[in-house]
């Protein structure tokens, strides 16, 4: 492959660079994070974070005070999704 052949193969690519970097910073990071603080719990000060594993699932699904909260909120994001 030539340089030619190859600016031409890589420069689409860096136009849409700076548009998947802003995406991953403010989309994907934040989710996997999310994701990563779903599994621990924190205290009050949030300064110790401690592994608690599915139990917060286990809290979330099982407990109805939490449950009917969570699907309520996620029919509302539903419905405002679909409006």
């Amino acid at each position: 492959m030539n340089t030619e052949q190859f600016r031409k193969t890589i420069k689409p690519y860096l136009f849409i660079l700076p548009m998947v970097i802003v995406f991953g910073v403010f989309s994907v990071y934040p989710m996997i994070r999310s994701i990563y603080l779903s599994f621990m719990e924190t205290n009050a000060t949030a300064t110790e974070k401690t592994f608690v594993g599915l139990a917060n699932y286990k809290k979330l699904f099982g407990d109805p005070a939490y449950s009917e909260r969570f699907f309520g909120a996620l029919k509302n994001n539903a419905v405002f999704f679909l409006l």
